[in-house]
């Protein structure tokens, strides 16, 4: 998974990097491993790339003088990573898989049709059709253009926005947008190729193809106050807790979400059951999502830091504990493995408001492989004793296109159906 931002402002006489900086910072949740950013000035481009968080890795990018910055963060997994070629003349960030070729070649094609002499969207209309994937990009020139690219079938989100009259900013996500006082303008269609500068703006559909977004953005990989697609990621969340609610009935004392994701799920499981809702778990030190960590141990103590829980919650109580997903099954055993045996609790049920993770991401998020997958291999009843629980219950797979608000055929739900929308070459 990977997060990616660009921001060009029309007068040379903007510093761009701080506004990149914190539209990556907002963007934070979809990549923790690594950040890079880059910028221009016009004549070169600097950059400032390495391990860890927004914060710790890009306060000097900030220093650079320039009108136009791309960036990104990113989990530790292939493809995603941002390369300059040509001595510093092209960057490029991807989110998402490109199927076989890399982003090296990417940032090379785009160096070549310049100095074919090619401008302006033509450049986007030579380069971006060779690229098979499921991926969007953000491409950098020492000149200060900016390319844009959502590729079929539109799995990877892909925004433009607006900073008044003064500058144009793509990122994955809205938020990018918010923290930095822009405007949601557009989300880029399916195959849609932007090119922007300081004198033009251009867009074009280079390929006509069905949508297939995924359906993982409004279930965990997009923060709850985003806008994707049109749909507010908060709303589905909500809806998703308030489904469970009606087809689950538990008889519990408190209702609790796994901190931060499963949150809205618990709420609307509440506000329709009538059950009482309580924060359940306080994190320690920084903010990190632990299913995208690549190291086991870092997984395990990535849970303790993140769920300490409140004794008085559910100290002596029944409690429900809603998730938005179960990978490997870790986070819930360790979290009820604490609640029996340090906090006293009666008794725990699980719900998870979505389907079954049966089948990894072919299309850059991280699902480990089938095998390592427990609902692949497991029975409810085997989860339950597994993690602790006294039941485990899911959203049925058909339930989501609706609760979504988008038609099952414009959805990619691979990783909970096993069923490819795009063929992996």
């Amino acid at each position: 998974m990977a997060g990616i931002a660009a921001v060009l402002a029309f007068d040379p006489a903007w510093n761009v990097a701080r506004f990149n900086y914190y539209s990556l910072l907002a963007l934070q949740h979809r990549g923790q491993e690594e950040a890079c950013m880059f910028i221009s000035d016009g004549s070169r481009i600097e950059w400032v790339c390495g391990k860890g968080f927004v914060d710790e890795v890009l306060p000097q990018a900030t220093k650079i003088s320039g009108w136009a910055a791309i960036g990104g963060v990113w989990s530790e997994s292939p493809g995603y990573h941002g390369f300059a070629e040509g001595d510093g003349e092209v960057a490029v960030v991807i989110d998402g898989k490109l199927f076989s070729k890399t982003p090296e070649e990417l940032a090379k094609e785009i160096l070549k049709a310049k100095a074919e002499g090619l401008e302006g969207i033509e450049i986007a209309k030579k380069v971006f059709p060779k690229f098979s994937g499921t991926y969007s990009a953000l491409a950098l020139t020492s000149d200060g253009e900016i390319l844009a690219y959502r590729s079929p079938p539109a799995v990877r989100p892909l925004q433009l926005g607006g900073f008044g009259f003064d500058m144009a900013v793509f990122a994955s996500e809205s938020v990018a947008f918010d923290v930095i006082g822009a405007d949601l303008k557009k989300d880029l269609e399916v195959g849609e190729a932007f090119y922007v500068s300081q004198l033009l703006m251009e867009h074009e559909v280079l390929i006509k193809a069905k949508k297939k977004l995924c359906v993982f953005e409004y279930i965990y990989n997009a923060r709850p106050d985003s806008v994707i697609d049109g749909i507010e990621v908060y709303e589905v969340r909500e809806r998703l807790g308030k489904r469970l609610a009606e087809l689950y009935p538990r008889d519990v004392d408190t209702v609790v979400g796994v901190p931060e994701t499963a949150i809205p799920f618990a709420i609307g499981y509440s506000k329709t059951s009538g059950k009482d809702y309580r924060l359940g778990f306080v994190p320690t030190g920084r903010k990190a999502r632990t299913a995208i960590r690549p190291d086991l141990m870092e997984r395990v103590i990535g849970v303790q830091l993140k769920l300490n829980p409140i004794r008085s919650t559910f100290r002596k109580k029944r409690v429900l504990i809603i998730d938005d997903s179960v990978v490997r099954g870790l986070t819930l055993k360790t979290v009820i493995q604490t609640l029996k045996n340090r906090v006293g609790v009666v008794s725990i049920d699980v719900l998870i408001g979505s389907p079954k993770i049966v089948a990894p991401c072919h299309y850059g998020v991280e699902v480990p492989p089938t095998d390592q997958l427990i609902a692949a291999k497991m029975s409810d009843e085997e989860i339950a004793k597994y993690i602790g629980a006294r039941s485990i219950a899911w959203l049925p797979v058909e339930e989501l296109p609706k609760i979504v608000g988008v038609p099952e055929e414009e959805l990619c739900m691979a990783c909970f159906t096993g069923k490819y929308p795009v063929e992996n070459k």
